[in-house]
């Protein structure tokens, strides 16, 4: 952050620190909601093929395969992406109401 960013943001930081929790807190129950979806397609997809490095190693030539293990794998790296993202919302609501 630029220091004259940082700057307004501490001598205002009685309006702004309020707004900045209110903000991050909404957007991790958001995230939330989003990996709670994503945890269930996720089992769906565990409760017909099982285990998904088991399911990758006995990938079969077929469309339907592949195609399962493209939509498996793209939930698998968008809930580490979501997971990522609500830890860093967790470090900046320390940081706030540690630091402003």
């Amino acid at each position: 952050m630029s220091s004259s960013l940082l700057a307004v943001i501490k001598k205002n930081k009685d309006l702004i620190r309020p707004a900045l929790i209110d903000f991050l807190r909404k957007r991790k129950a958001e995230l939330l909601r989003e990996l709670r979806d994503i945890e269930a397609k996720i089992r769906e997809y565990e409760d017909k093929w099982g285990d998904f490095e088991e399911f990758e190693e006995k990938l079969s030539e077929g469309f339907e395969s592949h195609e399962t293990w493209f939509e498996w794998k793209a939930l698998l790296r968008l809930h580490k992406e979501i997971s990522e993202e609500i830890e860093n919302i967790d470090r900046a609501l320390e940081e706030i109401i540690r630091e402003l």
